[in-house]
């Protein structure tokens, strides 16, 4: 039997949408503006993307804490209660990926870009290219996603996504707090909010080292000293689900300036207020900060930043 030539072929997609009135199903893609966006549909699956010419608007979110310059948007349904599990891959770029849902309160006369409340993020997952988030969903949730590269990178995204069906209601666990800096000798806490859902088992995590019966809600160091820096991160068990919160990284500031953080990426650290100005020529640091990134003032000072 000979194939149908691809004639042929549009032909006869043409005829049965005439006769059956379904036109064939259109795989969602990848959007610049976030009013524009299409819809996932499945349980797992890939869509694929080039964030090259991509924009950003007027109240759109730091994805992956990062400031946005070329972000593509996309919607998902969760069809299912479960465990969702996104990952983005940048062929030859840095990417970061940012996980939101609109909340419904606020100004009618605020658009839904300015509404969205984040679920997840991620810049790196052990990778330079690669993110990964978790968290739990129930049926019929809208998320919105968002993909960029760091620092304006620019190039082809892939983004992955999978659900473990489960009966329970998973519950989102979050981080209260971001990165920090601490003085030595001071008591630093720790803590992670529950959404709803069953209650998990908790065990918090230490540059992937599990701690002693630290099993609660919060993680208290009364007495922090260069061998508590690191990262920490809460590993979450519900029946057959495992999963990891977002990680929080702690260091050790001269000054105390909780946010005054050394950063592996010259980027990432433009974006730490540090206290004394840097004394480099205005031209220099034009190029290091362009006014689009928000940074102004002073940028200087003295942090320990190792992790362990």
């Amino acid at each position: 039997m000979r194939s149908l030539s691809h004639s042929w072929f549009q032909r006869l997609c043409a005829f049965l949408v005439i006769l059956t009135g379904i036109a064939p199903l259109h795989a969602a893609e990848f959007r610049d503006l976030f009013a524009d966006r299409e819809t996932l549909v499945g349980d797992r699956g890939q869509v694929s993307g080039n964030n090259t010419g991509a924009t950003v608007e007027n109240g759109e979110p730091r994805h992956g804490g990062k400031y946005s310059r070329h972000s593509l948007w996309i919607s998902w349904v969760a069809p299912e209660n479960g465990l969702a599990t996104f990952r983005l891959n940048g062929t030859g770029i840095d990417a970061v990926l940012g996980i939101y849902q609109v909340k419904s309160e606020g100004s009618e006369d605020d658009p839904p870009i300015r509404r969205l409340e984040t679920v997840a993020e991620n810049d790196d997952d052990g990778s330079y290219a690669s993110c990964l988030v978790q968290f739990g969903v129930q049926a019929g949730e809208r998320f919105e996603i968002a993909v960029d590269g760091f620092a304006g990178a620019t190039g082809p995204l892939v983004l992955a996504w999978d659900l473990q069906a489960m009966k329970e209601i998973i519950p989102r666990v979050r981080l209260v707090s971001g990165d920090r800096a601490a003085t030595l000798g001071e008591t630093v806490t720790l803590a992670v909010t529950l959404g709803p859902g069953v209650t998990p088992k908790l065990h918090w995590v230490f540059n992937n080292q599990e701690l002693e019966d630290e099993e609660e809600l919060t993680l208290v160091i009364p007495n922090f000293q260069a061998t508590n820096v690191g990262r920490y991160q809460v590993r979450v068990e519900v029946s057959k689900a495992k999963y990891f919160s977002d990680p929080v990284e702690l260091q050790v500031s001269s000054e105390g300036v909780i946010t005054a953080l050394a950063r592996n990426k010259p980027e990432d650290a433009l974006d730490s207020p540090l206290s004394a100005p840097i004394p480099s020529p205005a031209p220099l640091r034009a190029r290091l900060a362009p006014a689009s990134l928000g940074l102004t003032g002073n940028a200087g000072g003295v942090t320990r930043g190792y992790n362990g």
